[in-house]
């Protein structure tokens, strides 16, 4: 293990209420979940198998720190995403399944700045107003060759929501930088660790832990103390009779000034209570929708005269979109069963029915709807986990073809696939027919690593209303190697 001043890494204290909460819990003996939600380096990319990643060595610090418990597992981490694409499915990925302590990790996957700041902290805001009340911890990974980070946005959060924050950026870069860990040491890319830098990441969370760990026992311990005291003192008092013990009290009472009720209001700090958001917080509630979204993935054959989906068609079929969109990291301990609705319940030892922020996630009534689809082909196959992504969209190959949505909401983003098997259709996207907003959707992906799940950002902070969107394909080829798939469209709130 390299050494290394782990405890630098804590750069935002934040009120560690809800964590030491379910330390306690966790003492006690409950079942308890622990989640997590980022990108590549959460979901374990480069190391050598999923129990090697810096998320299942967290993982097991809880279950050895606490063996009373008995801890599930719940990895959704999906790599090359942002926090954009986190917030639009943390309720049906992570929060469906109640987690207890959630840690989220996007610092190399957002940039820094303030688009990124918003989407951030619509995702934080879901993940703190979840029916389970989750302890939060944010981490902040950081590019090895540079030190790139989006932590400093990110940090800005934390500080506002009052949550810990731990840096990579304070704790392995320096040492990079000095020469005292090489990076190949630590990664291939300088950006996915290797095992032993998910070992040193892993660290420097556990690190924070066990700190709060030691902290929460001493504070139990004295407050142990302080009962067993009071316990002695009470056995002292029955020795007196009830006559000089109500005399006493009575003269202690006329003595006494009267004094005023002050302090908190009862809820506690780690109530369901927010700041006032940092940004114009439209991602808090945004919605995903796909081809599940729609009756067999078409325009609604129960929709109105105006091509419309009727309001309770409309909430079956978008409420219930991405719902089997879920699992655990391949080889997780715990492991959730994706093809199974009712495992999970048995696993997770609660409810299939989201968590009550959940609701927030129902479509707005009748005013989304797939007005028409020209040569643009629903892909219904069932999806094998989160990160099986180019399902549940659509496919199209030639010139010409379009598919057009009237969707609610104050922004509108697009996920399509960028593919390096080329040569690969291109397409274009327009909001409201408005030249402005139109946006070139090239398919054709020029690295090497594999497909890409590409989101992008079309229009922001609209008046809100319902919006025309129109994807069409503008380019193709004889030898195309693939169809352009459209994975689905996020609309801000």
């Amino acid at each position: 293990m390299f050494e290394i001043d782990r405890a630098v890494g804590l750069v935002n204290e934040g009120d560690d209420t809800r964590l030491r909460n379910v330390m306690r819990r966790a003492a006690a003996g409950e079942r308890l979940t622990v989640g997590f939600i980022g990108g590549s380096i959460t979901q374990g990319s480069l190391a050598s198998a999923p129990e090697n990643c810096y998320a299942y060595r967290v993982y097991t610090w809880w279950r050895a720190a606490f063996p009373e418990a008995d801890f599930v597992y719940l990895n959704v981490g999906i790599g090359a995403t942002t926090s954009q694409y986190g917030a639009a499915r943390v309720q049906t990925d992570l929060l469906i399944h109640n987690p207890d302590v959630v840690f989220v990790e996007f610092s190399v996957n957002d940039e820094s700045n303030e688009h990124f700041l918003e989407t951030y902290e619509g995702l934080v805001r879901q993940i703190l107003i979840a029916g389970s009340t989750p302890a939060v911890v944010l981490i902040h990974n950081v590019c090895y060759n540079n030190g790139a980070s989006a932590q400093l946005i990110h940090e800005r959060v934390g500080r506002h929501y009052d949550l810990p924050c731990v840096s990579m950026q304070n704790t392995i870069y320096p040492e990079l930088l000095s020469g005292r860990i090489q990076n190949r040491e630590i990664t291939p890319d300088d950006l996915h660790p290797n095992d032993a830098g998910h070992e040193l990441v892993a660290s420097v969370i556990t690190c924070y832990l066990e700190q709060v760990r030691s902290r929460t026992l001493a504070e139990d311990a004295d407050e142990e103390m302080k009962e067993a005291a009071k316990k002695v003192t009470a056995e002292k008092e029955t020795e007196e009779t009830a006559a000089k013990k109500t005399a006493k009290k009575i003269a202690e009472k006329d003595a006494a000034p009267e004094k005023t009720a002050t302090g908190r209001d009862g809820m506690g700090k780690n109530a369901v209570r927010l700041a006032a958001p940092l940004s114009l917080n439209s991602y808090e509630r945004c919605v995903r929708v796909d081809c599940r979204s729609f009756s067999g993935g078409q325009k609604n054959p129960s929709a109105n005269a105006s091509g419309k989906a009727n309001t309770q068609d409309a909430k079956d079929a978008l409420g219930t979109a991405d719902t089997l969109d879920r699992t655990d990291a391949p080889g997780a301990a715990n492991a959730l069963d994706a093809t199974d609705v009712p495992s999970k319940a048995n696993a997770l030892g609660t409810a299939v029915a989201p968590a009550p922020a959940a609701v927030k996630k129902t479509p707005r009534d009748s005013s989304s709807a797939l007005i028409e689809a020209d040569g643009f082909e629903p892909d219904l196959r069932a999806k094998l986990g989160i990160t099986d992504n180019f399902k549940n969209g659509w496919t199209a190959s030639a010139v010409g073809a379009h598919i057009v949505f009237e969707l609610e909401g104050t922004g509108v983003s697009v996920q399509f696939c960028r593919s390096v098997n080329q040569p690969a259709p291109i397409a274009e996207i327009v909001v409201d027919q408005d030249p402005a907003t139109r946006q070139i959707l090239d398919a054709n992906f020029d690295e090497t690593w594999g497909d890409k799940l590409e989101l992008l950002t079309v229009t922001e902070h609209m008046q809100r209303g319902v919006h025309r969107i129109e994807v069409r394909l503008i380019e193709t080829h004889a030898d195309d190697a693939v169809p352009f798939y459209l994975n689905a469209i996020i609309m801000a709130d």
